[in-house]
């Protein structure tokens, strides 16, 4: 027997039924399209389509078909439009929800992307380019980079990291895709999820890295794990992220442990591939002793890795694989060296050339047509250094208010660089109080600092002259002196180029005493003096200062408090610093033509070098006024010497001769708050 459901014949459960009913069906292969429950056949409460409106009707007793039962064939017949009513309902339900799977399926597919490209214009600095490439290409670190705001460390590290030996795990917390435990979890997770899934592309296909897609899902499977558990009303655990950083700590291990197929292991590969597919047999345990006999097994049986870039990333400077490449690059160099002096001493005595040297320039020639006309045998590319690289780090404390997680973040960091050598970690951040906050969280012993600063004089000079003076009109052009300019700006690029901006669209009629910044600058001191001069009638400070706002205000005691409140806990604590305070360190940042009438001086000969000593500084102002200082942004506080010195020749030779006590110093934020100081300086006396 069979019966008919939507037209389509299916075996009977029994013979003789007079209705359907769930234990009377046996799901077998036809039976599982027509899945019958207690609810309503239809998704919707009109009509209301039961097992019981569904009858059988004999036909010559051997076929059995469902049918209406007379009062619903009547219902429809009468009310035709509640019934088209519910199959446009239906149906609009069904498109919703293939709408929804195919935008989920797309967003699948498009994993975050974070690679870096150089910024265009960038202006090139050899010396923090460089110093950038060399603490990159060593040992790997934990490096914070320190400069202030507009210095260009983020351009910088856009131009270094843009190159192709380089793989980045990017966080830009200007924009941060997260803002507490859960959103940083899937953040991290999401992003290692597709630094694992693009290493076939960014290494090369075709030598084995394919297999890394594997580690891609590790990372998917612990998020999808995780968002169940949200979804059921769970939370992000401090255990969650350290297990994150545990797989990504063990993806690294393999990466580094992996070795690319040799050109003879991929001929091998391809050639068993091909005998596999002809006789029909498993050649995996075939492909994997030749990987063996290539040098391609477990770390424990792997000759030293050719490849520099693993080499000193993995065992050192003194590892024997960088040491033989050291010794070549020296043989290299030297017979660079002696061919270059030979060409030299033949373009000085053309003409007199011995035979020998012209058979001997012959047979070099002929080889090396010999040698360009074979083909070379592909190698795979050098492994990328990995980096994990967050940008105005000091925002993470505040956009993570749980201390266990970003100790837990840290230190895994810590093992990724110090202990296990696997990748390089660079935090990028304009506020020097960010060191106090790694300080105090244990980790501030274990980092390399360097230090950002403005450019030299020629350096800014030259970016003026070549990229900026050829956009200045021909006929305001003699109106616009560099000498002039930079005794304002500096070597701050970035002030240089918005008063050009400026002058030109004011068409060479605003002054550098006009400019936005300086007048942003002179507004700032007068307002920090303002705030902080007793009042004449009680002779006492009324006002708490004019605050500034800081990321790490509830990360550390010594970042600014938010300028929304008036000290901690709303109470007024007054400014931290006295007017007459500021005016001591003005007087002694700015050089005068007098200098008794700077008062005196605690710290060898600081004056008029542009930068004062901090702790000297701390012990006769007090910390809380000096730390005010840099809170306010008057001061910047330099844990470091800057990559390039900054000034003209005769300002470096200053300050070279005025070094006394060691430890870090206190410089005006920019050269124009310096200038704005001295006409504030000359208002006050």
């Amino acid at each position: 027997m069979s019966f008919l459901s939507w037209g389509r014949a299916l075996p009977l459960p029994s013979s003789s039924p007079t209705l359907i009913r769930p234990n009377n069906i046996r799901l077998g292969t036809t039976t599982r399209l027509l899945h019958l429950t207690n609810r309503p056949l239809l998704n919707s409460p009109r009509p209301q389509l039961h097992y019981e409106h569904f009858k059988l009707i004999q036909i010559d007793g051997r076929r059995t078909f469902f049918s209406f039962g007379i009062g619903e064939l009547l219902g429809v017949m009468t009310n035709p439009g509640e019934m088209l009513r519910s199959l446009a309902e239906s149906k609009k339900l069904l498109e919703e929800a293939r709408q929804e799977m195919k935008d989920n399926a797309e967003r699948s597919q498009i994993p975050q992307s974070h690679t870096f490209s150089p910024l265009p214009g960038f202006f090139q600095r050899p010396n923090e380019v460089r110093a950038l490439e060399r603490a990159l290409g060593g040992v790997p670190a934990f490096t914070i980079l320190f400069g202030a705001s507009s210095v260009g460390k983020t351009a910088l590290l856009r131009q270094v990291l843009s190159s192709d030996k380089y793989h980045v795990l990017h966080f830009d917390l200007r924009i941060a895709g997260f803002a507490d435990l859960q959103s940083l979890y899937l953040s991290l997770a999401k992003q290692m999820e597709a630094y694992f899934l693009t290493l076939p592309e960014l290494c090369g296909e075709g030598w084995g890295w394919e297999e890394f897609e594997m580690e891609s899902w590790a990372f998917k499977h612990d998020r999808l794990a995780i968002e169940k558990r949200i979804e059921a009303g769970g939370a992000v655990k401090t255990s969650d992220i350290a297990h994150l950083m545990e797989l990504f700590q063990s993806a690294m291990l393999k990466y580094w442990e992996f070795e690319p197929m040799t050109e003879a292991a991929r001929k091998a590969k391809k050639e068993q591939e091909d005998r596999s597919k002809l006789e029909g047999g498993d050649t995996k345990d075939d492909i994997k002793r030749q990987r063996a006999q290539e040098g391609l097994g477990p770390a424990s049986h792997r000759p030293i890795p050719h490849d520099p870039t693993e080499a000193v990333m993995r065992e050192g400077w003194g590892s024997p694989a960088v040491k033989v490449q050291m010794e070549l690059k020296r043989e290299k160099e030297k017979q660079d060296k002696e061919q270059k002096e030979k060409d030299l001493r033949s373009a000085r005595t053309v003409g007199d050339v011995s035979e020998n040297e012209k058979d001997q320039k012959e047979v070099e020639e002929q080889q090396e047509a010999e040698e360009g006309e074979e083909e070379k045998e592909p190698t795979p590319p050098p492994k990328r250094v990995p980096v994990f690289f967050f940008d105005e780090a000091h925002k993470l404390p505040a956009l993570i208010q749980a201390e266990d997680a970003m100790k837990c973040l840290l230190d895994s960091m810590l093992v990724l660089t110090k202990q296990d050598r696997l990748c390089h970690v660079m935090h990028a951040t304009s506020d020097p109080f960010y060191m106090h906050w790694i300080r105090q969280m244990n980790i501030g012993q274990h980092c390399h600092i360097l230090s950002v600063g403005d450019c030299g004089k020629e350096e800014a000079r030259k970016y003026f002259e070549e990229d900026l003076l050829p956009h200045v009109p021909d006929k305001i052009k003699p109106m616009i002196n560099f000498e002039e300019l930079y005794k304002v700006f500096g070597g701050k690029l970035a002030h240089l180029a918005d008063f050009t901006s400026e002058f030109i669209n004011s068409d060479g009629q605003i002054s550098v005493l006009d400019s936005s910044h300086f007048l942003q600058a002179h507004a700032l001191i007068n307002l920090q003096l303002i705030h902080s001069t007793p009042t004449k009638s009680t002779g006492e400070v009324d006002s708490p200062g004019f605050e500034i706002y800081s990321a790490l205000k509830t990360a550390s005691p010594h970042a600014a408090p938010s300028p929304f409140t008036s000290g901690e806990g709303g109470t007024n604590q007054g400014p931290d610093f006295t007017a007459g305070d500021l005016l001591k360190v003005m007087a002694r940042l700015v050089p005068k033509s007098s200098p008794e009438k700077q008062g005196p001086i605690k710290g060898k000969g600081s004056v008029g070098t542009g930068e004062l000593p901090y702790f000297p500084l701390c012990r006769e102002f007090g910390a809380r006024s000096v730390d005010g200082l840099i809170r306010a942004r008057i001061l910047e506080l330099r844990w470091t010497s800057t990559i390039t010195q900054e000034g003209d020749l005769s300002e470096i030779k200053a300050r070279k001769d005025a070094k006394g006590e060691l430890g870090p110093v206190v410089v005006p934020t920019t050269p124009v708050v310096r200038f704005a100081m001295g006409q504030v300086l000359k208002e006050y006396e």
